[in-house]
């Protein structure tokens, strides 16, 4: 492994080769240190030279002192072993050590002329393969060199030609906006309720933050003209007026009207607001987990081959905490950044 003890495994092994799932197992075995240890054709999966490896410094040496009972089909790591259980068809045929075999039991002893025929016939295999091998990348090496520069000099070109005459960022842009998140929205809008219901509580958010942009809006006004000044006709004369606080100003019930209005809608719609929300989040959150975890139980047991538990699991905790909870809160910034404009152009 290249990245040593640090290498990521993953759940059950998903990311490793059978030959690395081996190794690591028996790497666990290992350390638990035990007295017993049961090998199940744990070198199967291994090359000649690795697997001679693991059993001469693994097997042999770190577990001489343990009792190892291991399954294999090799006779050489046999004739190693102190005693050794020949079976055949879930039966025990004979048992001894690899000489006693050889000399007693007929089958045995045909079964590793077999092995040894089938693993010289394999070597021999591998030998040519790896000499034709060498002989055509030989071959091909010099014609790779002569057109590896011509090849990067026509990618460079056709590279710059597709740039300048696309518009590769504003496509790209198009097709992730329409590929994913249109159905996404759709999605959500149609597991939380009907587009009745979003299009009230849109109406809730909009008269929520207008009302909160109004009251601050009269409210100011309200204090300004409190500390005005006026002309007003006493006894036939102009006379300049000065109100200093806001109980002079004698349009103060008007305000007051107007401002305390404003309040109670402030207080209604940021109510009803809250409430539609939260009931079309839990509708949507309900709705979003029924459908996948219908969709989880009717999958393939590939799925569940190929997928860790824990990213399942996650999708069903985390992820539906953020559908539920964060959505929103984004949410209602985003009206907020869309209605804000439009309010202060009117007020």
């Amino acid at each position: 492994m290249t990245a040593g003890d640090e290498t990521e495994i993953g759940e059950r092994g998903t990311t490793l080769s059978g030959g690395q799932k081996a190794r690591v197992s028996l790497a666990r075995a290992l350390f638990s240190h035990k007295e017993i240890y049961l090998f199940d054709d744990v070198l199967a999966s291994l090359d000649k030279k690795v697997g001679d490896k693991i059993f001469e410094q693994a097997i042999r040496d770190v577990l001489h002192s343990k009792t190892v009972v291991m399954v294999t089909t090799d006779p050489q790591r046999l004739a190693l072993c102190d005693r050794v259980v020949f079976m055949d068809g879930g039966h025990i045929v004979a048992h001894g050590d690899h000489e006693e075999l050889l000399a007693t039991c007929v089958h045995y002893k045909d079964y590793c002329k077999m092995a040894r025929s089938y693993e010289e016939y394999s070597s021999n295999v591998l030998d040519n393969s790896n000499l034709e091998g060498r002989i055509s990348s030989s071959l091909d090496e010099d014609f790779e060199k002569e057109n590896s520069l011509m090849m990067k000099k026509i990618l460079v070109w056709h590279l710059c030609r597709f740039l300048l005459t696309s518009d590769f960022s504003f496509n790209v842009f198009l097709v992730a906006f329409s590929s994913r998140l249109f159905p996404c929205f759709r999605s959500y809008i149609h597991a939380a309720g009907s587009c009745a219901v979003w299009i009230f509580l849109l109406a809730a958010f909009v008269l929520n933050v207008a009302a909160s942009i109004f009251s601050t809006f009269w409210l100011s006004r309200w204090l300004k003209k409190g500390h005005s000044e006026e002309i007003v006709e006493e006894n036939g004369t102009l006379v300049l007026r000065s109100y200093g606080s806001i109980a002079d100003s004698p349009d103060i019930s008007y305000y007051s009207i107007i401002y305390g209005i404003s309040l109670v809608i402030l207080f209604v719609s940021g109510l009803v607001k809250a409430m539609i929300f939260v009931k079309v989040s839990l509708n949507a959150g309900s709705r979003l987990h029924n459908n996948m975890f219908s969709s989880v139980i009717r999958g393939a047991v590939s799925f569940f081959d190929t997928t860790p538990t824990g990213r399942i699991l996650n999708r069903f905790s985390k992820d539906m905490d953020e559908s539920i909870n964060k959505r929103g809160y984004h949410f209602s910034n985003i009206v907020l950044f869309c209605v804000d404009p439009f309010t202060y152009m009117f007020f």
